[in-house]
């Protein structure tokens, strides 16, 4: 038996550790006894987001909650409680950030473009790279845009461009065939790439 690795930090009884149970729970590091039971808002939290990452990756056909009641270890999970509805939403919300950057992500290979009118998508499509709308985001929100007539768009196409431009990697291609000052190049892709350091190579 030795001292507490934390010293007095885990009181001043520094062989009082693991729970003063040393012959069932072990703490090799002063910090948790192996074999404690995890607290309440710990388990649930952890199941609410296992449970709603595990869902949407396999399309809503399986998931942890399955897993653990398949197995017969769900007795401990509250699946009413907040810590799970927060895990949940923390889940949900890591997935779909998750799949909203994979989507818009083509590192090396993106360009882009400004002057629609002035046939720079045309171009920049010619050139071999990825533009923003031949990315799976980019291709829903623009079948969105210009074959349903979805209106009010701007602002999801604006964030798209956004994260488009984080992605890269490399050197960037540009079409500019615009020079608005308000245009998404010059107000939001630009600047991105600036920050990041990422050169541009004009075409």
């Amino acid at each position: 038996m030795s001292s507490d690795p934390i010293g007095i930090a885990g009181g001043f009884n520094t062989y009082l550790y693991a729970n003063a149970n040393p012959l069932s729970y072990i703490d090799p590091y002063g910090l948790w006894a192996l074999g404690d039971p995890l607290p309440d808002w710990l388990v649930n939290s952890s199941a609410g987001f296992g449970d709603s990452v595990s869902s949407a990756l396999t399309l809503g056909l399986y998931s942890t909650a399955d897993a653990r009641r398949s197995l017969g270890i769900d007795g401990g999970v509250n699946q009413c409680s907040g810590a799970y509805t927060a895990g949940k939403y923390a889940g949900y919300a890591w997935g779909a950030a998750t799949l909203w950057a994979a989507g818009l992500n083509r590192g090396a290979n993106s360009v882009f473009w400004s002057g629609y009118s002035q046939g720079a998508r045309g171009i920049a499509e010619g050139l071999g790279g990825t533009t923003l709308e031949s990315t799976p985001i980019g291709s829903a929100l623009d079948f969105a845009s210009n074959s349903l007539g979805i209106p009010g768009l701007g602002p999801v196409w604006k964030a798209a461009s956004a994260t488009f431009a984080a992605n890269a990697s490399g050197t960037a291609t540009a079409v500019i065939l615009s020079d608005s000052a308000t245009s998404v190049w010059a107000t939001i892709e630009e600047p991105v790439l600036s920050a990041r350091g990422i050169p541009i190579l004009f075409h």
